[in-house]
């Protein structure tokens, strides 16, 4: 279903920023140069607070979401500690501005429950000290009924889909099923996956689409879902995602999922692998932290999923096989780590764990 957050403004107080123009720079700039931007702001992050919100909130407009919340929770911290020592007049409202960005990021990360929570917090906060009207509380407001009746539709839908797909099961039982409905099959299937981020919804979808490659009806559609999947969680068997590709290509060489995903932009590439980063890490901090069920088997799920759309990031298989091996799951761990395209000493080696560097700037990058 779309992004609740779409409509929300980001950064949520330009004024608290040292330079309110990030947000329009960024906007402005085309992907082959918005990395720039988010290279400049990475290195202004050490000036202070504000320079380290103004990062967050540059990381949150320029797709990275993940990377956003881990730089938000440390401004976060730091302006909690600020209010407690009283050293800025503005503490308050700047650490009440973080939190809500911080919320748009848990938003776009997946994490809506959580997003609610933070909103939630503020609120409280608003209303305790007597602020209940004005712009920042109407904002506030509106984001919360936003979040809220996503929530709900998103209910609804989980709900819709499960009934689809087990129609059509149904129908698939009893050899009933055309290619047009085997097509929506697969859409509601990858749509399940979307939702709860289910390895097994999304590897019925893929199979679903496999299948109708070849179809003269729809197997150009059935492809073009199939690569696009293929980019986003990855495939159970790589040959068939080469296949897949080499088939769309034969069909319709100029789709524009063949162009997705490829770059010779080192920007462009760095933006990509710092994204990958802070996801891995995220989402084993969550799987640590929920547990065996619910919110945890989903991380553990959506680890997987990044490694087997990304095996060439390292960090990503090996945090995937770390999260599964944590929680006692050991054949789910031996597949993440079969997903692996490097030796093991590599896949362990320190420099595989660090943080990815930006190209330099001022340097001119070639590529798309």
């Amino acid at each position: 279903m779309q992004d609740p957050s779409l409509a929300w403004l980001v950064p949520f107080s330009t004024r608290l920023l040292p330079d309110g123009a990030i947000a329009p720079r960024l906007a402005a700039a085309s992907a082959h140069d918005a990395w720039s931007v988010v290279a400049e702001a990475k290195r202004r992050a050490g000036e202070g607070l504000r320079h380290r919100y103004a990062y967050g909130t540059t990381l949150l407009c320029a797709g990275l979401p993940f990377a956003a919340i881990d730089v938000l929770a440390g401004a976060e911290e730091e302006a909690k500690e600020r209010c407690s020592e009283g050293r800025d007049p503005d503490s308050a409202q700047l650490m009440r501005a973080i939190r809500v960005d911080r919320a748009t990021a848990s938003v776009r990360c997946g994490f809506w429950m959580s997003a609610m929570q933070q909103l939630k917090k503020v609120a409280e906060e608003l209303n305790r000290s007597g602020r209940t009207a004005g712009m920042e509380w109407d904002d506030l407001a509106f984001r919360c009924q936003t979040l809220y009746r996503a929530l709900f539709v998103q209910d609804q839908e989980r709900t819709f889909y499960r009934l689809r797909a087990a129609w059509f099961e149904e129908l698939s039982d009893h050899d009933q099923t055309s290619a047009e409905q085997r097509l929506e099959h697969a859409k509601a299937r990858q749509a399940l996956g979307a939702l709860d981020h289910r390895i097994a919804d999304y590897d019925a979808a893929a199979a679903l689409l496999f299948a109708l490659r070849k179809d003269p009806a729809v197997g150009a559609t059935a492809l073009e879902l199939l690569v696009g999947l293929h980019l986003a969680v990855g495939a159970r068997e790589p040959a068939e995602r080469d296949e897949a590709r080499r088939e769309l290509h034969r069909l319709k060489p100029q789709s524009a999922v063949l162009r997705a995903g490829v770059t010779t932009n080192p920007g462009v590439r760095w933006l990509h692998d710092l994204e990958a980063y802070h996801a891995a890490s995220f989402l084993l901090d969550v799987s640590r932290a929920a547990g065996e069920a619910g919110l945890g088997e989903q991380s553990r799920s959506r680890l997987f999923l990044l490694a087997r759309a990304y095996p060439d990031q390292s960090r990503c298989v090996g945090l995937a096989t770390l999260a599964y091996s944590d929680a006692g799951l050991r054949s789910q761990a031996q597949e993440a780590l079969s997903l692996a395209q490097e030796p093991l000493t590599t896949l362990l080696s320190v420099s595989s764990w660090l943080p990815p560097a930006p190209p330099p700037l001022g340097r001119h990058v070639e590529g798309e």
